[in-house]
């Protein structure tokens, strides 16, 4: 599917991801895995929450050097599943000791770019609708650097990115909160109930004694 370039608001503009971003990924070879190592981050260790590096694959220094010297990531740099699952941008966060293997890895072309914007934009219902649709493959999808960097993303100026992140940061930090105030709620919803059957069994076994 064609991507709709729709008429944006004025000092916006469409520009390609390519251009906006350093768009590359990490290596297609299969390395071969060892015991003890470096960790080999793929799509599947990229999930909704974050970067996951549980049940990682380990390799050697000489195939984590190799891989590193095309695509090595770093503090502010956004990953994005190619493969699979589709998606799920991260930005790092902590100084990384993994290479990456059929990941995209967006990095600032500029120090003063907003790589939050990018992210959420990725995320976006039309950012990966419009990315999925571009896909390859029947069993498993897969979307390719050609694709990524061809991609165009409506860019507003320097100063609407940091009001749209630090809008959707305090968003999402509330939407957290709430979730999280729920779950203590059927917490104590569930440890009353059962602290009420409990005091009903107890009730039930002494008048039970009584009687007997």
């Amino acid at each position: 599917m064609e991507q709709v370039l729709y008429e944006l608001p004025d000092g916006w503009a469409w520009q390609l991801l390519g251009e906006a971003l350093d768009v590359r990924d990490g290596t297609h070879d299969s390395p071969k895995y060892i015991d003890e190592g470096y960790p080999l981050v793929t799509s599947k260790n990229l999930t909704s929450k974050g970067l996951d590096l549980n049940n990682v694959k380990y390799i050697s220094l000489e195939d984590y050097d190799a891989i590193n010297k095309r695509s090595k990531v770093g503090i502010e740099d956004i990953l994005f599943a190619m493969i699979g699952t589709i998606g799920c941008p991260t930005v790092i966060t902590e100084e990384p000791n993994y290479a990456i293997k059929n990941v995209a890895l967006f990095k600032k072309r500029h120090d003063d770019q907003n790589i939050g914007f990018y992210k959420y934009f990725l995320e976006s219902p039309y950012g990966m609708e419009t990315l999925i649709s571009q896909a390859k493959g029947a069993a498993q999808k897969f979307v390719g650097l050609t694709v990524l960097r061809n991609f165009n993303v409506p860019t507003p100026p320097k100063a609407e990115q940091k009001r749209i992140v630090e809008k959707l940061d305090a968003l999402l930090t509330r939407i957290d909160t709430a979730i999280e105030h729920l779950r203590e709620s059927v917490v104590l919803k569930n440890n009353l109930l059962q602290a009420a059957l409990d005091g009903q069994f107890c009730a039930i076994s002494e008048r039970v004694t009584i009687e007997s």
